[in-house]
């Protein structure tokens, strides 16, 4: 693959990610909202919450396959009208059981779109750009993290939480519209039905390393999932509008927007092991403020820090899988990553938000501050996937 071949595919992987990458993370935002002004507590937006899950539970592997037997812009396409129908459900029907559905759908369109996006990303590199290709990709993403909460806020407010969520539409349909114009210069099938089969998935599974990875990013999936459920709730307790939750959302990915200025050299320097403990540390100061109170400039710093920890997970066990493992296993990896992860995350919004009503948010909050505290020490000892590489 040429240079410009490359060049252009990764711009072209970029776009196409901001467009539906901002629809999903301002949804998850929105349809929170949007259940809370149906009545809803803190048990059933958590019930919402991990709804977004159940498809990267089950299908992540399902779709790598797919990815490998029939190419990256079958799937792409799938993911994009999944998140069509999203984002059309509640502005039709505005009922919780709409919005439960869309949830589920935008759930298919994440696990439709990221795991192809990843392993384009990973395709579109060498072992040269792999570090600085992630790393745009990851800025990319935070980029939209702070498009999507910041305008979806700001929809529910100025128009209501069912005409708000049109405002994900035009994302949706250039996401569309690109893969109708552009969706070509994409990679296609496997050059084998074996190399993409079932065999293939048995010989990763079969590789140790996979597992160190796959632990490696598990250890964040908990804060991952609940820091952004819980982070609305706290702000709607306290009597913040829409527009100010969807602000505090979108510094998240404010936060996350450094990470990618530092992460190449801080692994360089510290190995992955020390920067994902670093990060569980900070992910565990940052609950830690939130338990402190409601004060919206402790609110915003407690966002940025969370933000700036929790972007290192997903990139750094990419970088790994694509620097240690041949290129269709690592794809795979990203699969049974996604799988695990989403185990994590579907169990625990539905058990946190059930705690969150009985013990309160800010016992929560410390709660998980001591979570990530122990896995922070437990991840300063040397990584199974470093130490097998």
């Amino acid at each position: 693959m040429s240079a410009d071949t490359q060049r252009a595919g990764l711009r072209y992987t970029n776009i196409w990610m901001m467009c539906v990458f901002s629809s999903l993370i301002g949804a998850r935002v929105m349809l929170s909202l949007f259940a809370l002004s149906l009545g809803a507590g803190a048990f059933e937006v958590g019930v919402v919450s991990a709804s977004t899950q159940l498809p990267m539970l089950f299908l992540s592997v399902p779709v790598a396959l797919a990815m490998d037997r029939y190419g990256a812009r079958s799937v792409l396409w799938a993911s994009a009208c999944c998140g069509l129908v999203a984002v059309l459900l509640p502005f039709a029907f505005p009922v919780m059981p709409a919005v439960l559905a869309s949830s589920i759908f935008f759930g298919l369109s994440n696990v439709l779109g990221s795991q192809p996006l990843q392993k384009l990303i990973g395709a579109f590199s060498d072992q040269s750009t792999l570090a600085r290709n992630f790393s745009v990709y990851s800025f990319v993403g935070a980029i939209a993290g702070v498009i999507g909460p910041f305008a979806g806020g700001l929809a529910i407010d100025a128009f209501g939480p069912a005409r708000g969520m049109l405002v994900m539409l035009p994302l949706e349909l250039a996401a569309l519209a690109m893969l109708a114009f552009g969706g070509r210069m994409l990679p296609g099938p496997a050059p084998t039905k074996e190399a993409a089969g079932v065999g293939a998935l048995r010989e990763t599974l079969r590789d140790r390393r996979v597992w160190g990875f796959i632990a490696m990013s598990n250890s964040v999936a908990l804060a991952l999932e609940l820091y952004p459920l819980f982070l609305p709730l706290h702000g709607h307790a306290a009597g913040y509008s829409a527009s100010v939750i969807g602000a505090l959302v979108a510094v998240i990915s404010i936060g996350a927007m450094l990470l990618p200025l530092v992460l190449a050299w801080s692994v360089r320097k510290l190995g992955e092991h020390r920067v994902m403990a670093l990060c569980l540390g900070f992910v565990g100061l940052s609950f830690l403020m939130l338990a402190a109170g409601t004060n919206v400039w402790v609110l915003g710093a407690s966002a940025f820090l969370y933000g700036f920890a929790t972007c290192a997970c997903s990139p750094v066990t990419a970088m790994l899988a694509y620097r240690h493992l041949p290129p269709l296993r690592a794809g795979q990896f990203l699969a049974l990553r996604n799988t695990g992860n989403a185990a994590v995350r579907v169990v625990v919004s539905p058990v946190f938000g059930a705690l969150a009503g009985f013990l309160g948010l800010p016992a929560v909050f410390v709660l998980l501050a001591a979570v990530m505290g122990v896995a922070g020490w437990q991840a300063k000892r040397p990584g199974r996937a470093e130490a097998e590489g």
